[in-house]
């Protein structure tokens, strides 16, 4: 699991999803930005995130497969 904030999120502390993250065991990734991740550098923060997780997840998924 991952998470992706903005360094200037007004929504929710950092320290808020750094514990959430510590609870469960999950990657947190800050982008600069705020909580919304919406202008143009914010939106190509976020799909390179998108696929360095799916790529993360399908190797990681091939790995747990039975040798046949």
């Amino acid at each position: 699991m991952s998470i992706i904030m903005g360094e200037r999120d007004e929504l929710v502390p950092r320290e808020s999803a750094e514990d959430f993250c510590r609870r469960f065991v999950a990657g947190l990734t800050v982008v600069p930005g705020t909580h919304w991740l919406h202008a143009p550098g914010e939106v190509d923060a976020v799909a390179q995130w998108e696929r360095l997780r799916l790529q993360q997840g399908a190797r990681a998924r091939s790995q747990a497969l039975p040798a046949e």
